[in-house]
């Protein structure tokens, strides 16, 4: 009785630790998910943001340098973001879509911000915005903000997906390890200790 009570704990020891190591592998997982459309959903907000400005100092040429302040916030919390965004999808498991979103994705943000740059210069100086080179920049940082914006879209909504999956995966797992629990309870009660109790006629636990 002793031997089979010690292998059915072990056993339980062992699918005990499994599921808390699957458990904290995929709460990593998700947090890092997370942590993705989170920064995913700033870009977005940064993009927009350098959009406004760039609309906005075609506008208001006499404010060039009050908005030429707020273009140098807005393009260095945009590559920053940018490159928050990078490290953390090194993260993540390999996906043949998202790779191709990011991929594709570069080059908008490439262009969005060597417009930026030139934009920052030129509101800088106080360069008017009928300036050809001011206005090209403001005309590509509108074109490219719309096609960034799509893949954006696209690479959120892929996140947002695997995020359900890990959820709905770490639920099923839980289920199972939960039946496998109950399992090994129900063996250790009634193959271990009640038919001991019996021949023995004493306390269950009566070694």
């Amino acid at each position: 009785m002793k031997v089979r009570l010690i292998y059915g704990l072990v056993i339980f020891i062992i699918v005990y630790s499994i599921e808390r190591y699957i458990d904290h592998q995929n709460r990593e997982k998700l947090f890092t998910n997370i942590e993705l459309v989170n920064i995913a959903g700033k870009q977005r907000m940064y993009s927009q943001k350098i959009t406004k400005l760039a609309l906005y100092a075609n506008e208001s040429p006499f404010k060039l340098l009050v908005i030429n302040k707020e273009l140098e916030d807005a393009y260095h919390q945009f590559s920053t973001t940018h490159n928050k965004l990078s490290e953390q999808r090194k993260k993540g498991k390999s996906d043949v879509y998202l790779d191709e979103l990011f991929t594709n994705l570069e080059s908008y943000y490439q262009e969005i911000m060597i417009n930026t740059i030139v934009l920052i210069e030129n509101t800088r100086n106080g360069v008017s915005s009928n300036n050809e080179r001011t206005e090209e920049a403001i005309e590509t940082i509108k074109k490219n903000e719309n096609q960034f914006l799509h893949l954006m879209d696209k690479i959120v909504n892929q996140y947002e997906k695997e995020g359900k999956a890990i959820i709905e995966v770490s639920a099923a797992r839980e289920s199972t390890f939960n039946i496998i629990f109950i399992a090994l309870l129900a063996y250790i009660v009634f193959f271990v200790l009640l038919p001991d109790h019996s021949k023995k006629g004493g306390n269950v636990f009566n070694f």
